[in-house]
């Protein structure tokens, strides 16, 4: 079923914004965090959509799942559009969404789309505090498939398989990332998250990211160089609440890498994500280029210079207030 005629409010025939204008409202949040936040997201979306697809004509489930997402897509600081929409009940409630779009509040060159979303309810989860949603995505070039929940206490579960994703297709990843970037990323991730008891926390996250890049660029107050990165592979392990960093390796070859570099560690996490703590060291090599273009690093590293030309740094603490001191 496509949009056809709709009451004031709602979407229009073809092309559909239904962003708000409004500016987002303050973050005045104390002591949830985002991770938090995001579970409750999902909790909130999983539950309305059993809620309308059970009860109501399906007209009104496509009326009123759209305005339910512009309010939480502002809420987050976003516009929502989509060019068609589609509910699905005959093999079960589904809801495909073509040519999506979710733009940035506070700048509006930072737009994600999404070319095809379909997001089917786990009809399974309905007994359980963690209502959970079928998501497949073909976005930033690659696609995003598997399985997302949440509960009204912020847990979290994920299952979600990663395809050729590619962080600089979008400049919407400047909000999420400290730096700007590319890159393809392939992976998983499982995540069953509990915010109430930490240590029933499992979860795996194996990732590999090819031809990372970085564009010269200035980051707080520093004019960093081009950094190119051929290969890293990442995989963290969460048990009983514990988090073991398995593998972390940032390129392969300082001849034809602009850093070479293996992070090792361990941490535990906590309800309150920011409060999580972690104990690593990271081990690392710069290119001749980078020394080059930058200057400044020699004095700023010089203390963690090892006697094989590498640099190391040991962290600690928690996420919100980590302590970086030079040494393994």
């Amino acid at each position: 079923m496509d949009f056809g005629n709709m009451d004031p409010g709602s979407l229009g025939d073809e092309k559909t914004d239904v962003g708000l204008t409004a500016a987002p409202p303050a973050d005045t949040d104390t002591g949830i965090t985002k991770l938090q936040r995001t579970g409750i997201i999902l909790f909130a979306i999983a539950s309305f959509f059993f809620f309308v697809v059970m009860k109501l004509p399906e007209a009104r489930i496509q009326n009123l799942i759209i305005a339910h997402i512009r309010i939480i897509a502002q809420e987050q600081g976003f516009l929502f559009s989509a060019e068609k929409v589609h509910v699905g009940l005959l093999f079960g409630p589904s809801l495909k969404m073509y040519n999506v779009e979710l733009k940035s509040l506070e700048n509006e060159s930072q737009v994600l789309k999404i070319a095809y979303l379909k997001v089917r309810p786990r009809l399974l989860s309905l007994v359980s505090s963690v209502k959970k949603v079928g998501v497949t995505a073909e976005m930033l070039d690659g696609e995003l498939s598997g399985t997302v929940g949440g509960s009204t206490t912020g847990s979290m579960a994920v299952d979600l398989s990663i395809d050729a994703i590619d962080l600089g297709a979008s400049q919407i990843m400047k909000r999420f990332l400290p730096v700007e970037v590319s890159g393809k990323i392939n992976g998983s991730i499982r995540l069953d998250l509990d915010s109430e008891n930490t240590a029933k926390s499992e979860g795996a996250i194996k990732l590999s990211i090819d031809k990372l890049a970085m564009p010269p660029q200035a980051v707080s107050g520093f004019n960093l160089p081009k950094i190119n990165i051929s290969e890293s592979k990442i995989n963290l392990g969460i048990s009983g609440g514990q988090l073991t960093i398995t593998q972390f390796d940032l390129g392969k070859d300082i001849k034809t890498d602009d850093l070479v570099g293996k992070l090792t560690g361990s941490g535990v996490l906590n309800r309150y994500l920011d409060r999580s703590t972690i104990k690593a060291t990271a081990i690392f090599s710069l290119s001749q280029g980078v020394k080059t273009s930058f200057p400044l690093l020699n004095a700023l590293l010089s203390s963690a210079l090892t006697s094989d030309g590498k640099y190391a740094y040991k962290f600690s603490g928690s996420l919100s207030a980590l302590d970086a001191q030079p040494g393994q």
